[in-house]
């Protein structure tokens, strides 16, 4: 328990000193800039093991290989992104435009079935 939390601490540094960097710097949209500089940075670890030649410890690689990354977005990141997109929500622009947002969403979550739906009867 320890180590998770000792992990989640250093994540959470690192996000905020990309969050300031960006602040200070680049001015990109905080979404995107987190995305960026986390590609960045992994790509830079990996870079540095792949020229040092230290292989990564047994430790780390093995608990990569059973971290669930779906289940830790299904169950812990969905509802924090979900609260974080309907708490930017405007609620007289969303009740203007209810009528077309409605239609869209149900127009795409039907479309997007039948084309799922039939790729993958094709598939089988």
């Amino acid at each position: 328990m320890e180590n998770i939390l000792i992990g989640f601490v250093m994540i959470m540094a690192v996000v905020i000193v990309i969050g300031v960097f960006n602040e200070k710097l680049i001015k990109m949209p905080n979404d995107i800039a987190l995305v960026v500089f986390s590609f960045l940075l992994s790509a830079l670890l990996e870079l540095i093991v792949l020229i040092s030649g230290i292989p990564l410890s047994n430790r780390i690689s093995n608990g990569i290989k059973e971290f669930h990354l779906d289940e830790l977005l299904l169950n812990g990141v969905l509802c924090f992104m979900l609260f974080a997109g309907a708490s930017k929500v405007h609620y007289g622009r969303f009740m203007k435009n209810f009528k077309a947002i409605s239609l869209l969403a149900l127009l795409t979550t039907v479309l997007s079935s039948f084309i799922y739906g039939g790729l993958f009867f094709l598939i089988n």
